[in-house]
């Protein structure tokens, strides 16, 4: 994983590696789009476990390619949750800080146990 600079611009670039036995290792695929990239970080797939001493360098240069990735969401899928969760939530609290929109009950069928609420302008259902 890494990224391609130059003419005052960068795209990300991941290169998929699998390990085809008996074959060994086979380059699966490039990926340079934000958004491809966005998808091996995202939680359908599976975390990784990352050991670094700064966490937060790591994850400012994760969100330099994936800009439309929250901090919080690249905290936890790299396994390091509770920096996630205190992320998601100062985003939260600045979001409602700026008074922008109300609470609303989300859309869809109503449930018997509890209620959903979003924040029209935070993209996160609660």
């Amino acid at each position: 994983m890494g990224r391609i600079r130059g003419g005052g611009e960068q795209v990300p670039l991941v290169l998929p590696i699998l390990h085809a036995a008996p074959r060994g290792l086979q380059l699966d695929t490039v990926l340079i789009e934000s958004d491809e990239v966005s998808i091996i970080f995202s939680f359908t797939r599976a975390y990784f476990q990352v050991e670094v001493r700064v966490p937060g360098e790591f994850v400012y240069y994760l969100g330099e390619l994936m800009p439309d990735k929250p901090a919080g969401e690249l905290y936890a899928v790299i396994g390091f949750f509770r920096h996630g969760k205190t992320e998601f939530f100062r985003a939260l609290n600045r979001q409602v800080a700026k008074r922008e929109g109300r609470f609303v009950i989300a859309p869809g069928v109503r449930g018997m146990v509890m209620a959903v609420f979003v924040l029209p302008s935070f993209r996160t259902v609660l």
